[in-house]
């Protein structure tokens, strides 16, 4: 069985070949403690990645619940599919392109807005 979350599995899978050295920001909220944390890819998709394989390990086939073979099988299916099919000269393992571990108040973030709400895009 395979659906929306094996496919968005795959494209975890297939982010983390292009960019092993990149940072996934995380919005984290306890309470009034507010903080985007800038993470890297490998370390949080591992996580998941390694969570999602325990979660299915030690849940029977046959009861209800969440697919997690599904994810397992959709990130690896990402990952070879991502090396099979893509274009030619298309580099892998692209280069950081931000600091990890970074951390910013939500209210900083609020900058990245224009002025009637408008996103302003990663550059301004």
């Amino acid at each position: 069985m395979i659906g929306a979350s094996g496919a968005i599995a795959g494209i975890l899978g297939a982010y983390l070949v292009f960019n092993p050295r990149g940072n996934v920001v995380v919005f984290v909220w306890i309470l009034v403690f507010i903080r985007l944390v800038s993470l890297p890819a490998v370390l949080l998709l591992g996580l998941w990645f390694f969570l999602q394989l325990a979660s299915a390990l030690s849940v029977a086939a046959s009861e209800p619940g969440v697919a997690f073979w599904a994810h397992v099988g959709g990130f690896v299916a990402g990952i070879f599919l991502l090396l099979l099919l893509r274009r030619r000269g298309t580099r892998l393992l692209q280069p950081r392109r931000s600091r990890a571990f970074y951390t910013s108040r939500a209210r900083d973030a609020r900058q990245r807005f224009g002025r009637h709400g408008d996103w302003a895009g990663p550059w301004g």
